[in-house]
């Protein structure tokens, strides 16, 4: 059929193709207007280390590095996947809400956040909600598996609000091509709340990931933490015996007063040896006098004989010294 017969049919047929545009538009119209909007968005992770270069890649073969790399991409999706990820993911994102004190466009819309109000009783709301997001997490969490039924876990196995496992059944991580990316995508109804389920989503990937790795020397770790507080302790118990000295010895500065020390000790030192070589000096020219008067016939000035007269002469100096008192 050439385009001028098309033409020619159009003006015939004018009110059947009215009709049926008219037909469709009100049947997508009528089946579409009580279906909720949804809002996709995605995120991009570099994990860094699934293709990167090291020794395993230079003395393995091509096709082990590409199996190795694929089987690490794929456990990193497995935890992005995991139940366990997903129900902290559920609490965090709770507890994120129930800290609202009015609906933020930037975390959660109005309808969510009135909905959620009304779920959430305020007594048990001033019971779960803390000072800090972790705090109010922890809270949540403790709360949900203290009984098997209550509000807390009513909300978040709800499919009226997006805190479910199930509901993150709609997260669906993938890794991009060959390289280090992992990009995870999520839908939901509420564009804010898909912005920040994927932001937390992010957060506790990134946790995750780090404890794997960190927990592989966390024993080595924490044995130098150890050690290196023990030395700091050795440290601070001989920095005190130092400073007790000091005070005990009247030390203010140990350096300066070793030193003085030591150069007055040499000084004495040097003195000491000088007596020694006088004293020998003179005890040499001693005992060469006393040779020469023993030779002469003179006695000995400490012979018993001379210290005898020594002592007579004492006594008589001592009775003319009497004599001379009386007198």
């Amino acid at each position: 059929m050439t385009l001028s017969e098309i033409l020619r049919l159009i003006p015939r047929n004018w009110l059947l193709l009215l009709a049926v545009t008219v037909v469709t538009a009100a049947s997508i119209f009528y089946f579409t207007k009580d279906q909720d909007d949804e809002y996709t968005s995605s995120t991009t992770i570099y994990t860094g280390i699934v293709t990167g270069y090291n020794l395993s890649n230079v003395s393995g073969t091509s096709s082990q590095n590409r199996g190795a790399s694929g089987a690490y991409a794929s456990n990193l999706v497995s935890i992005l996947e995991s139940r366990e990820l997903r129900n902290e993911l559920g609490f965090r994102l709770l507890a994120s809400h129930l800290m609202l004190n009015a609906p933020d466009p930037s975390v959660i819309g109005a309808e969510y956040y009135n909905k959620l109000q009304e779920a959430v009783p305020n007594d048990v709301k001033s019971k779960v909600v803390g000072a800090t997001v972790e705090e109010t997490t922890k809270n949540i969490s403790d709360y949900y598996y203290a009984t098997p039924k209550n509000a807390i876990r009513s909300v978040i196995n709800s499919d009226e609000f997006g805190y479910s496992a199930e509901a993150f059944t709609a997260i669906e991580p993938k890794r991009v091509g060959e390289s280090d990316l992992l990009e995870i995508e999520y839908t939901s109804s509420d564009p804010a709340l898909t912005k920040n389920t994927l932001e937390i989503l992010t957060q506790l990937f990134i946790e995750q990931h780090r404890n794997m790795f960190t927990g592989q020397s966390e024993t080595v770790v924490a044995y130098f933490e150890k050690a290196t507080q023990d030395a700091l302790q050795n440290l601070r118990t001989a920095e005190d015996n130092l400073l007790a000295f000091q005070k005990e010895n009247n030390l203010i500065d140990y350096e300066s007063q070793v030193e003085a020390t030591t150069s007055e000790k040499n000084a004495l030192l040097g003195k000491y040896n000088e007596l020694e070589i006088e004293y020998a000096g003179a005890m040499t020219n001693l005992n060469s006098l006393e040779r020469g008067l023993k030779d002469r016939g003179v006695p000995n000035l400490y012979s018993r004989e001379v210290l005898q007269l020594k002592s007579k002469l004492s006594g008589i100096l001592t009775e003319i010294a009497e004599l001379e008192l009386l007198n």
